[in-house]
């Protein structure tokens, strides 16, 4: 379901004018397929090996706006992988074994790379073994000998990765409900031995029957990770883990970055006139990020069009839980002119009138704090009242 900007009325997903105020929704309605345009890019940057790092600019805003895209998680887990930032890489294939079904490509290319990361370990444990039986000599072979702690070294942050997704592999399994004392024991050591976890402030506690799960982590990847570890020990009726937050910081920069990304993404990357509409929107807007003392995503600035607004709504509360978005200071600066209310006028007759349609006098009200407490009483307005009507409401013509 997708709700209208402008009147606030409830559409199906997928729809393109609200039915109550007849606004255009087709910005909305991109969204999803926004988020497939840049996860499609990115594997094409990706196959071809032209630009890694935007080829994962374009991976990550895809999962910024569709965070349950398996087939992006798996994408980016292995060029994470490549970076050698192994417990990004961890995070996102494990989630997206949470999230791919059972016989999908996405869920058989997650098991591909752990097949991967158990060949790594048989590696490590051949490395381990020539380096004990052929140490090279402090004069003749130190720097050969460094190079191959190193290799060594990545080879065992692999081993590590692969013991860490097959035991979440494992732990993912549905299993009957157990006692919470013994449920929340498991669920610190599974949280505990993660490796994608590891530094990451995550507290497990009995609350009554059920489970609850606090903290901070660094990542949205890694909090949708500890939530489906959650789910396991004792079904997720028993798991509360709405008290574990991203670090507002660490939201706030990847909003942030999501945003400029998208401003960027005008130049190419998104083809369509609504999409582009959107970028353009974005990109002529002024949308500043940062986070309260009491861990909010603060939201501020101004963007043209009430669309343009939701979407960046939309966004954050990708990042993080809804209730914890303020966009109160995320201001529509849209164009509109003046109608002077005349005896006799009421919303439906001024929204016919200038409109072309009664029913976009809801929009009308809608559209500021000025015209809402005109409109207060729609039986009662009083003449020479001024409103503000959007030029985007206006009928062709007027």
């Amino acid at each position: 379901m997708i709700t209208c900007p402008a009147c606030g009325t409830s559409q199906t997903e997928g729809t393109r004018e609200c039915r109550q105020c007849q606004a255009d929704l087709s910005l909305l309605a991109e969204f999803d397929n926004l988020a497939q345009s840049f996860y499609d890019q990115g594997v094409r940057l990706a196959r071809s090996e032209a630009d890694m790092e935007t080829a994962i600019r374009f991976v990550v805003a895809a999962l910024a706006l569709e965070p349950e895209h398996a087939e992006a998680l798996v994408v980016l887990g292995k060029l994470r992988a490549q970076q050698e930032r192994y417990q990004e890489a961890v995070s996102a294939w494990q989630r997206a074994l949470e999230l791919a079904p059972e016989g999908s490509l996405a869920r058989e290319k997650a098991r591909a790379a752990i097949a991967k990361a158990e060949t790594l370990l048989a590696d490590q444990r051949a490395a381990t073994a020539d380096r004990t039986d052929a140490a090279p000599s402090e004069a003749t072979g130190g720097r050969g000998a460094r190079r191959g702690q190193r290799v060594v070294s990545g080879v065992a942050i692999a081993a590590m990765l692969a013991a860490g997704i097959i035991a979440g592999a494992f732990w993912s399994r549905p299993a009957a409900p157990v006692p919470v004392s013994t449920a929340v024991r498991a669920l610190r050591e599974a949280v505990g031995a993660h490796p994608a976890l590891k530094g990451e402030r995550v507290e497990v506690a009995a609350r009554g029957d059920r489970i609850a799960v606090t903290g901070q982590v660094s990542e949205p990847l890694q909090r949708d990770l500890v939530e489906a570890l959650a789910r396991r020990p004792a079904g997720s009726a028993r798991a509360d883990v709405s008290g574990l937050r991203v670090r507002p910081e660490k939201a706030a920069k990847a909003l942030t970055e999501l945003l400029a990304f998208l401003c960027r993404g005008k130049q190419g990357g998104a083809e369509g006139e609504a999409r582009a509409e959107l970028l353009a929107a974005l990109a002529d807007g002024g949308v500043t990020v940062d986070c309260t003392d009491d861990g909010r995503l603060r939201i501020a600035g101004s963007v043209p069009t009430p669309e343009a607004r939701a979407f960046v709504v939309k966004a954050a509360s990708n990042l993080v839980p809804p209730d914890l978005v303020d966009s109160s200071a995320l201001a529509v600066m849209d164009e509109y002119i003046e109608y002077t209310v005349q005896p006799g006028d009421c919303p439906f007759v001024i929204a016919q009138r200038l409109c072309g349609d009664g029913r976009r006098a809801a929009a009308i009200r809608e559209f500021c704090a000025q015209n809402a407490a005109a409109l207060q009483d729609p039986r009662h307005l009083r003449p020479d009242t001024v409103l503000r009507i959007p030029k985007r409401l206006l009928a062709r013509g007027r």
